[in-house]
């Protein structure tokens, strides 16, 4: 999300408007903000954002991250919406 001053209602309607269709928003300069249906929903959010940022910097000290084509992205995009909408 852009960067919004803390505390303000610019800035929590630049989450909301992100997070419509996500389970988390990287908030610029200010850090994570991950939802669920419950609390350990949005800790398993938040840990799954956490270990792929870790994949991603680990990528990148090895070389240049090669992203995966587009329709890879699309044909499992469902198998990371699961635990949100319920399907996939």
């Amino acid at each position: 999300a852009n960067y919004c001053t803390t505390g303000t209602q610019e800035l929590a309607d630049e989450v909301a408007s992100r997070v419509a269709t996500k389970a988390a928003v990287l908030m610029a300069n200010h850090g994570l903000f991950a939802v669920g249906k419950n609390p350990k929903d949005a800790l398993h959010v938040a840990s799954l954002v956490e270990r792929t940022a870790e994949i991603i910097w680990g990528a990148k000290a090895l070389g240049n991250v090669v992203p995966l084509p587009e329709e890879v992205n699309q044909t499992f995009a469902g198998f990371y919406r699961f635990g949100r909408t319920g399907t996939m």
